[in-house]
């Protein structure tokens, strides 16, 4: 699972519309479209709240479509962007770690 800090929920929640902020808050997991802008494919994943405390995070697709497919490794920047329109994530490898 892949989990935000308290700033990126923050964010995250200003540039979703409200129904789907509901949702999440209220322990619902919420279905996410995310486009991988290098490549230009597009992969759904499930936003939702961890069950203790107000932590939130992708599951169902994060590891397979993201961390396998692109190997992703540890220290490896990522870029994510909400668009407000389309409430689509957009993700992008900023900065590859020594190999």
């Amino acid at each position: 699972m892949f989990k935000f800090t308290r700033v990126e929920v923050e964010h995250i929640f200003q540039n979703l519309d409200a129904e789907k902020v509901q949702k999440v808050k209220g322990g619902q997991d919420v279905r996410m479209k995310m486009v991988d802008f290098d490549t230009g494919t597009e992969h759904e994943l499930l936003l939702r709240k961890v069950r203790h405390g107000d932590v939130y995070g992708f599951k169902l697709g994060w590891l397979t479509h993201f961390v396998v497919r692109r190997r992703l490794k540890v220290g490896e920047g990522i870029g994510l962007f909400v668009d407000q329109k389309s409430s689509k994530f957009y993700f992008s490898i900023l900065s590859r770690a020594e190999r």
